[in-house]
């Protein structure tokens, strides 16, 4: 009896009523959620270069068509015939001798030879020698001889109206040409002699100097 006394002090019964402790666990996080991707926006196509900024530096008339010497803002030149591309968005739609006509967006822009004023289209059936022909005398008043060392090496263009041959060719006034075909323009027969030989040619070469550079140009023409 001593026994089961103590046995029943040291491990005494479970009160009535009572229930075995439960552990509560915590709920998970909520966590964010992440924000919809935002809506793609079609970007809308470049729009069209603009034609300002173009400089007309020669024509080349071919009865009712041609092509155009147009020089860019990053300065270099490009032959472009009519009906053709300047730059994207941007077409060469007439020549006449002395301009052109671009249409960019709708909007038609006239580009003027040299600072002329703008000519009447040219007749149809007009030929190109026609359209560049200058006569000796426009060709003496329109240069004046260089000279090196008491020759003349070439002559000088002052007057570039009188002068369509070498517009088209894309020369400026104060170029010196140096020859012609490939003969040199060092004497004023040879000036004299320049209609007879570009009214004879397929294409005429132009060697001539700007700034100390020498350069060649090509313009071809009709018999």
């Amino acid at each position: 009896m001593l026994a089961a006394g103590l046995v029943w002090i040291l491990d005494p019964l479970p009160e009535q009523g009572t229930e075995p402790a439960v552990e509560l666990t915590a709920p998970p996080p909520v966590l964010p959620q992440p924000a919809p991707p935002a809506p793609v926006v079609p970007q809308a196509a470049p729009a069209p270069a603009a034609s300002g900024g173009f400089i007309l530096r020669g024509v080349l008339m071919r009865g009712s068509g041609g092509a155009a010497i147009i020089e860019a803002e990053d300065g270099r030149q490009r032959l472009v015939r009519a009906g053709g591309t300047v730059a994207p968005g941007v077409i060469l739609t007439e020549l006449t001798p002395g301009s052109v006509a671009l249409l960019s967006g709708g909007t038609r822009q006239t580009l003027v030879l040299d600072g002329g004023s703008p000519a009447a289209p040219a007749a149809a059936g007009r030929s190109p020698v026609k359209a560049m022909a200058s006569t000796a005398n426009d060709y003496r008043l329109g240069m004046k001889p260089v000279r090196e060392g008491g020759r003349v090496i070439g002559h000088e263009i002052v007057d570039m109206t009188r002068l369509p041959l070498f517009r088209m060719a894309g020369l400026r006034s104060g170029d010196i040409v140096m020859a012609i075909g490939g003969q040199g323009l060092d004497s004023q027969e040879k000036l004299l002699e320049l209609p007879a030989e570009v009214a004879g040619s397929n294409s005429v070469s132009i060697d001539y100097r700007r700034g100390g550079a020498s350069a060649t140009a090509t313009v071809e023409v009709a018999r």
